[in-house]
């Protein structure tokens, strides 16, 4: 008997999810972030500053009634509580545009990355199922060496009705590829054994000749023109 390894296909993990692309978006709204976490700390301290200094004002004012307080020329009491005023509402203005930004960029970037996520996971999905059926049809052709393409044809719908009808094998994508086709050649009553655990890696039969290069892996037809061996 003959074995090889079935693929170990791992299901893509967050870390695959950005691109150069995204990581510099990302970097962008976490200093955008960091910089709208400053301006709040800045217009926090320019009130408790304004604070005062409408207080101080208001007591000039009031001292300035006494008949020894009067204002000097051009003096101003509110000229300070009017210049941190306009350098609060500036401050105000400018974290209100940063967030703007920041937001649009924040909301970009997950839509990037749940594009990005749809399309390694749908690249997954066939890489399994490419793998699976490669599988099966080694453990099939190994049982029936003389099998004619159609019959090869056949087990292959066989497998791939049994993956998408039974609940068994709704989360495939996210197990090894042996275990399902483990599962798939008892569901084909091939011999139990052409699929086996071996040292904690999934193995399955293969004949001695070659099919599998020759499979178009997007349309799932056979082309046995190519094979070396007995053609099925």
């Amino acid at each position: 008997m003959n074995y090889r390894p079935c693929p170990d296909i791992r299901p893509p993990s967050d870390a695959n999810l950005d691109t150069p692309e995204t990581v510099e978006v990302a970097t962008a709204v976490a200093r955008g972030e960091r910089h709208l976490r400053i301006l709040a700390e800045l217009t926090e301290i320019g009130l408790t500053l304004a604070k005062s200094l409408a207080e101080l004002a208001q007591a000039r004012i009031e001292a300035a009634k006494g008949a020894d307080g009067a204002l000097a020329p051009c003096e101003d009491p509110t000229a300070a509580f009017s210049k941190i005023s306009q350098t609060i509402r500036r401050t105000i203005d400018l974290e209100a545009r940063l967030a703007e930004q920041v937001n649009t960029r924040r909301a970009g970037l997950t839509t990037a990355r749940s594009t990005r996520r749809v399309a390694l996971d749908k690249a997954h999905k066939g890489a399994m199922d490419e793998a699976i059926i490669i599988a099966v049809i080694d453990a099939f052709c190994d049982a029936h060496p003389e099998a004619e393409a159609a019959e090869v044809e056949a087990i292959v719908e066989s497998a791939e009705n049994f993956r998408s009808e039974y609940d068994e094998f709704r989360n495939y994508p996210d197990r090894p590829v042996g275990e399902t086709v483990a599962r798939l050649c008892t569901l084909l009553k091939l011999d139990p054994t052409s699929c086996v655990l071996h040292d904690g890696a999934w193995t399955v039969r293969h004949p001695s000749f070659v099919h599998v290069a020759t499979r178009n892996p997007t349309t799932g037809a056979a082309d046995w023109s190519a094979a070396t061996g007995p053609p099925p």
